[in-house]
């Protein structure tokens, strides 16, 4: 509880609010208290967006699986797919709004950390089958991807850390305006692309210099995979993603792929398709 509080304190800026902790023996049990302000930036009039669920699912069918950029998804409905042999069902992808909160005027970074939360707790309290992964949309950040970037990677990060949940949850973000550069990370960001001199590394060290696109291509290419139609936020059980390590790591040698070799495939092909189809997909 004094983790998360701090975790709050710290993003004050994002949630209009401080949080002050009792823990035993002055309080009997835990106690997290928040205190709201509306006197700060931060509040919308939350309005509903039509469409977000079904574009979203769109981009899954014409975009995510059409390109194979992520070797376990098969469709809308089947997704964790190729791991019965290591104890993984599969299931379908659940898309839920994360905007509104059943309040007409809501502060955008609470509104996406409580329904990160909630989906949290719907995803893990149900069967793999009937659920595999979540993905949590929130329009009213799509103009705005350094804002949704701030709360991904300090609100909602830091309270995953404060709470331990790493061990049950993975997290990726993604962002119609989505820009790997403009989040100035030089190596690995839990949630984020993997920067692009990394991936440029790569590619060079699995396919050689006469396979690598240029720079600005491969910039192109790595950003197209986090674009989406909404501010998005993939909540991944952590059991699918170690099975799915698990199942590589048994494969023949002959035919497991290489560490990071995900990136690679991922922006060579992304680098093949024109700007103007990425866009028509999306």
């Amino acid at each position: 509880v004094v983790s998360l509080a701090a975790v709050l304190n710290a993003n004050n800026n994002l949630l209009s609010c401080t949080a002050a902790t009792d823990t035993y023996p002055r309080a009997p049990c835990p106690l997290l208290q928040l205190t709201f302000s509306t006197d700060v930036p931060g509040f919308y009039e939350a309005t509903e967006r039509k469409g977000q669920i079904t574009a979203t699912a769109e981009w899954v069918e014409n975009f995510l699986t059409k390109y194979r950029l992520c070797p376990y998804t098969k469709s809308i409905s089947d997704s964790a797919i190729a791991l019965t042999d290591v104890g993984i069902k599969p299931g379908p992808i659940k898309i839920i709004s994360g905007d509104g909160g059943g309040s007409k005027y809501s502060c955008r970074a609470a509104d996406l950390s409580s329904s990160f939360w909630a989906a949290v707790a719907q995803l893990l309290r149900t069967p793999e089958d009937e659920m595999a992964t979540i993905l949590l949309v929130s329009p009213s950040f799509d103009t705005d991807f350094l804002g949704f970037s701030a709360v991904c990677d300090n609100l909602i990060e830091g309270s995953v850390e404060a709470t331990g949940s790493k061990a049950y949850i993975g997290r990726a973000w993604f962002h119609p305006e989505y820009c790997t550069d403009a989040v100035g990370h030089g190596t690995v960001v839990a949630g984020h692309a993997v920067p692009n001199s990394l991936l440029k590394s790569f590619v060079l060290s699995q396919r050689g210099p006469n396979q690598c696109p240029n720079d600005e291509s491969l910039a192109r290419a790595n950003d197209a995979v986090r674009r989406t139609p909404h501010a998005t936020i993939n909540i991944l059980r952590r059991d699918q993603l170690l099975a799915a390590q698990k199942y590589e790591a048994s494969l023949p040698a002959q035919s497991r792929p290489a560490a990071n070799s995900i990136y690679v495939r991922n922006a060579l092909k992304l680098s093949d398709v024109s700007t103007e189809t990425r866009n028509a997909r999306l």
